[in-house]
């Protein structure tokens, strides 16, 4: 599908922001946006979170069975897409195995590798 998507986040102080906006050629189609507060990792805030939203996972499993109920009610059928084309194997080559080539890339990586504690490199997931 043709489909764009701004990201837009804030670094992350005491709060943090995020906004996802998709679009086309036509403009605007969906925008998200999540908002969320710093709290201190601890026993008591992860019970505090656990017990706030108990069944949450069950009741958006539940919610995707009954849209998928209606739509099969209205008529709606699944379309089989065909079977997606084999994928190279990168293992298998003229190179089975492990060769100069690869032992010259991992000594490269390692040496910009940032050292333990470093903060340098670092990604936020």
């Amino acid at each position: 599908m043709a489909m764009r998507y701004h990201f837009r986040v804030a670094p992350p102080g005491d709060s943090v922001k995020l906004r996802i906006l998709e679009t086309d050629r036509d403009g605007p189609l969906l925008a998200a946006t999540f908002h969320g507060c710093r709290q201190e990792l601890t026993t008591r805030a992860l019970l505090r979170a656990f017990a706030s939203l108990p069944l949450v996972t069950l009741k958006i499993m539940a919610a995707i069975h009954w849209e998928a109920l209606r739509l099969w009610i209205k008529g709606a059928r699944l379309v089989p897409r065909p079977p997606a084309p084999p994928q190279p194997n990168f293992a298998s080559g003229p190179h089975d195995g492990y060769d100069r080539h690869d032992q010259l890339s991992e000594r490269a990586l390692s040496a910009t590798a940032p050292k333990p504690g470093s903060r340098k490199g670092a990604s936020v997931q």
